[in-house]
């Protein structure tokens, strides 16, 4: 609701036209079962204030399935029930057996080996939610330690979890005085640092062309390009560089990081030379003007830019130091964006030894309920998928999923305690 909300309006900034909102995923009731009444009524809230806040919107409102959405036909369907509100056709459930069983051989999940966790995947697969219930967990459990909680994830998701305001920098996070938050918008900090090279291109120039009879004009645009055409990734590495003074002032013992979805992360690690290159090109053309007008603090930001991304390139690729936690939940599209993830981190050297499977029907409900037993077999055979591609390099974990939001310390800490290791 709170993202919705904030997208809804940057877009509407922008000038974007915003004229529908499709609600997915809404709950039902299913034969009498106490898990999908408790999410129904979790939902109520949300869909009553998206109602009242979108009042200028077309609302669709689109019911959870038991199955993948995957194939023509269902998308068929799915578009169908979305665009011209057609009932889909009753799904085909299963009977309450022969279920994956998720709780007898676990082992304890330990998170003491690393100075720095990071947990990454794909957009809405709670990963947010997996940082912020690890950091809660490690400062309640060694209260010597000082922990932080850091994001770079824009859509400032970790204050929502908490659900306390981060900002900047917020001490004492959820009571506990060793443990501190940060919230980062790499978009917003980096267009600052371009806001300053736009000025100072401009000052520049401007005081060239008055009293020089230089052809300028071709560096004035080159200026100009590069300064619009930063690299894929930049801002978010040059917002982890944060993390890399935190770790040489030795002010926090643990470092969990929620980053935004990965794809930036992840460019940005395949092409350090080209964010190298265009630091080399700005400071080269820096130093053509240097006797003509004072550039002493752009160069010396740009200069410490460059120190970051290689500190922050030293940090990421270090396996005793830190380590990449992958995220997904039990479906098929899922299993298929982490497989890429995990081939193209360890083609980076980027550690990724521990991957989270969030959002398992609890076995209780699907023991209870045909519509929870159906959604729980097809999330055992993407499981299925999940421990033959990666049970042999990976330790897997596996979250069920809450009948309700997991927001605020006690609910965070419930479930990071319900992870089980397989």
């Amino acid at each position: 609701m709170n993202e919705t909300r904030r997208y809804a309006a940057e877009l509407r900034a922008d000038g974007v036209s915003v004229t529908d909102l499709i609600i997915n995923r809404v709950e039902r009731e299913h034969d009498n079962c106490t898990f999908c009444r408790v999410r129904v009524k979790a939902q109520k809230r949300w869909l009553g204030e998206l109602s009242k806040h979108f009042t200028s919107l077309k609302l669709h409102k689109v019911p959870l399935r038991a199955s993948d959405v995957r194939g023509i036909e269902a998308l068929k369907s799915f578009g169908e029930e979305i665009w011209i509100g057609k009932e889909s056709q009753p799904e085909t459930v299963g009977k309450r057996e022969n279920l994956l069983k998720l709780d007898p051989q676990t082992r304890d999940v330990s998170f003491d080996d690393r100075r720095v966790w990071i947990f990454g995947g794909k957009g809405g697969v709670g990963k947010t939610t997996a940082a912020a219930a690890l950091g809660l967990t490690l400062a309640k459990r060694a209260t010597k330690k000082k922990i932080l909680i850091f994001s770079t994830d824009p859509a400032h998701s970790l204050s929502d979890s908490i659900d306390e305001r981060i900002g900047s920098l917020k001490t004492g996070v959820a009571g506990l005085r060793n443990l501190d938050a940060m919230e980062i918008n790499p978009g917003e900090w980096f267009e600052d640092l371009k806001q300053r090279y736009r000025s100072w291109t401009n000052e520049l120039f401007d005081s060239l062309m008055s009293g020089s009879r230089l052809d300028i004009k071709f560096d004035r645009e080159a200026m100009r390009e590069l300064v619009e055409l930063t690299p894929p990734g930049i801002d978010e590495i040059a917002a982890l560089g944060v993390i890399s003074d935190l770790i040489d002032e030795n002010k926090y013992e643990v470092i969990v990081l929620d980053t935004a979805p990965t794809g930036h992360l992840v460019r940005f690690l395949e092409l350090p030379q080209v964010a190298l290159d265009w630091i080399r090109t700005f400071i080269k053309l820096l130093l053509k003007y240097q006797n003509v007008v004072h550039a002493g603090k752009i160069g010396e930001e740009l200069v410490a830019l460059s120190k970051s991304i290689k500190r922050v390139l030293a940090l990421l690729t270090d396996p005793k130091l830190c380590e990449f936690v992958g995220v997904a939940i039990p479906e098929r599209m899922s299993f298929e964006e982490t497989a890429d993830l995990a081939r193209s981190l360890k083609e980076l050297g980027v550690p990724m030894q521990r991957l989270l499977i969030n959002g398992v029907i609890p076995e209780s409900a699907a023991t209870r309920c045909d519509f929870c037993a159906t959604r729980r077999r097809s999330q055992d055979e993407a499981i299925a998928s999940f421990q033959r591609r990666f049970g042999k390099s990976m330790q897997l974990f596996v979250a069920p999923q809450q009948d309700r939001d997991i927001q605020g310390k006690e609910l965070l800490m419930k479930h990071f305690k319900g992870w089980k290791s397989r």
